[in-house]
């Protein structure tokens, strides 16, 4: 009688993509031609390292791919065969597009000026990168500059811009920041859905595993907002795009909480009677420890959008309105 293969962990996981992916990318893909396929320590978001993967051909390679998001995949049931089609898949799309990851097109600001974006980090855990990278402060975070170097189904390849690159390109913060804007705003726009539709039920699980008393049933009742964008990726720099959030008070016809739910998104919760940034601040805090992956943490604070002053602070005081014009 035979029995099923035990599953892999994720060490033999590894081993098995790293041997079997230049053959498979190779029959999707005949013209392709893998040299090398590398796997490396690679820091993400919020100081983290993760071991990533990288193809190479002679005369170009892939954007980082990430061995445990592929893992995470395997371990919910997806077949090895499944995940390497779609590398290859994500990896054709790659192969189609210019390539502005390479060194004599990212060393041209003329090349790159269009695909200039930003993204919205934790100041203080990515207080390492930042010291090497032009930013822009808002409340507790911060504005960092990347450039979109491809696009795929399964998201999107960028690279960081640093200061060295800005002094060769001869341009100025005010600069990167104004076209950055432009440019994620064109490409990224902002999307506003109720939770519902996103039959999302990470706040409701935070509140009944810390025991805290907000009324779920009324917080749904008042149809609470997910604000991201159209990729769903770095969603959460919707709150830096001008007048996003001024529209969004229209809409609500109400001040409103905006709750750093990730990187990817903000929830957005009408101000009501009885709600208060401290009980808001633990739920924020139990997703963020529980439920949200160490590097798609954004923040443990509060925010409040008051529509009169037409300015965002944390709950603490902070005002950042300066910082969204």
């Amino acid at each position: 009688m035979s029995t099923a293969n035990p599953p892999l962990d994720y060490n033999a996981f590894k081993s098995y993509i790293q041997m079997h992916i230049k053959d498979c990318i190779e029959e999707q893909i005949p013209e392709c031609k893998i040299t090398e396929v590398c796997v490396f320590p690679a820091i993400k978001n919020n100081d983290t390292c993760y071991e990533a993967m990288q193809l190479f051909e002679e005369e170009g390679h892939s954007p980082l791919i990430y061995m445990d998001s592929l893992y995470d995949e395997y371990r919910h049931g997806r077949s090895l065969d499944k995940i390497m089609e779609t590398v290859a898949c994500d990896y054709a799309q790659v192969r189609s597009q210019e390539n502005m990851a390479a060194p004599e097109v990212w060393k041209s600001f003329a090349a790159v000026k269009d695909r200039l974006i930003f993204r919205l980090v934790n100041r203080e855990k990515n207080s390492c990168f930042l010291e090497h990278c032009p930013y822009r402060g808002v409340l507790d975070l911060a504005v960092s500059y990347r450039v979109l170097t491809s696009r795929m189904e399964s998201g999107i390849a960028t690279l960081m811009v640093t200061n060295t690159m800005m002094d060769g390109w001869g341009v100025t913060e005010q600069a990167l920041y104004d076209l950055a804007v432009e440019n994620t705003m064109r490409l990224f726009p902002a999307c506003l859905k109720t939770m519902r539709e996103l039959a999302d039920e990470g706040l409701e699980q935070a509140c009944e595993a810390r025991g805290d008393t907000l009324d779920m049933e009324k917080v749904f009742d008042l149809e609470l907002f997910v604000a991201t964008n159209s990729c769903g990726v770095n969603g959460a720099s919707v709150i830096c795009y001008p007048g996003f959030l001024a529209s969004v008070g229209k809409t609500l016809n109400s001040d409103f909480f905006v709750l750093p739910s990730s990187i990817h998104e903000v929830i957005l919760l009408p101000a009501w009677e009885g709600v208060t940034g401290k009980a808001l601040s633990k739920i924020v805090s139990g997703a963020n420890a529980g439920i949200v992956a160490k590097d798609e943490f954004l923040s443990d604070s509060v925010y409040y959008y008051c529509i009169q002053n037409d300015e965002i602070k944390k709950c603490s005081g902070q005002t950042g309105e300066n910082l969204l014009q």
